[in-house]
């Protein structure tokens, strides 16, 4: 068949006749005005949503009753749509729980968000944030959870790898003792806010020849043992350090 041949076009008409009343109806369903509780089935995910397919969709009431779960349920939570709005509203000892995380959820109002773990069906727990949006002339609210776990886990290690630079920029390596950076900068804010201090320098004497007839290996351990003795004995004091060499402070 060609394009022009009648029987086509009627096929294709009637085609799009019926995708542009489901998708009618899709919004009906989650903008349009207040309406008693729908089955307990799974809906399709508005037009308008589609570009956050990979959140979950959930609607409440103003009692806190769902009465829209979109599809996306299942991949994020563990749960098909239709077996979570048919959970009863029964006591979970589980704060983590999905039924604990929809009562937490069915009590943001619009324009709130929230950050909370979660327990997904098969157990294993992700991190999740909520934003609760009004939805125009209903008491209804539409609340859009979205898996951030990945994001979670990214800050992690960017957090622990700041740390970690952080101590090796005042950190000496071999002691494990604060650094000559280190002692210099505090040093210089206690003078500036004591009347008095003190301040001990420490030459190891005769430890070049140990390097020399021993090896740089026994001269380390030697620099270990007597760096571990110092913050041993001046646990009290602010700061206790290695300035280089054979140097502590």
């Amino acid at each position: 068949m060609t394009m022009g041949d009648p029987v086509l076009a009627a096929g294709l008409g009637a085609a799009a006749t019926a995708a542009l009343c489901g998708a009618a109806m899709g919004l009906a369903r989650i903008f349009g005005p207040d309406h008693p509780p729908a089955p307990p089935v799974a809906a399709p995910v508005p037009e308008g949503l589609a570009g956050v397919m990979s959140d979950v969709a959930l609607r409440f009431t103003p009692a806190g009753m769902l009465n829209y779960v979109s599809a996306s349920s299942r991949p994020v939570l563990g749960v098909d749509p239709g077996d979570l709005m048919r959970r009863p509203d029964e006591p979970d000892t589980d704060p983590l729980s999905v039924a604990a995380t929809l009562r937490s959820l069915a009590g943001l109002a619009g324009g709130e968000e929230a950050s909370q773990r979660l327990r997904r069906a098969d157990g294993a727990i992700i991190w999740t944030q909520a934003r609760c949006h009004a939805i125009p002339d209903s008491d209804d609210r539409l609340v859009m959870l979205r898996d951030i776990t990945i994001q979670r886990h990214a800050e992690a290690q960017f957090h622990d790898s700041t740390n970690r630079l952080a101590r090796l920029a005042n950190q000496d390596s071999l002691t494990g003792l604060a650094n000559r950076a280190c002692f210099l900068a505090t040093a210089e804010k206690l003078i500036g806010g004591v009347e008095r201090m003190a301040m001990l320098f420490i030459d190891l004497h005769r430890f070049r020849p140990i390097n020399d007839v021993h090896g740089h290996a026994v001269g380390d351990v030697i620099l270990r043992e007597t760096a571990a003795r110092l913050d041993r004995e001046l646990v009290d004091e602010p700061l206790v350090a290695r300035l280089g060499a054979d140097e502590f402070a």
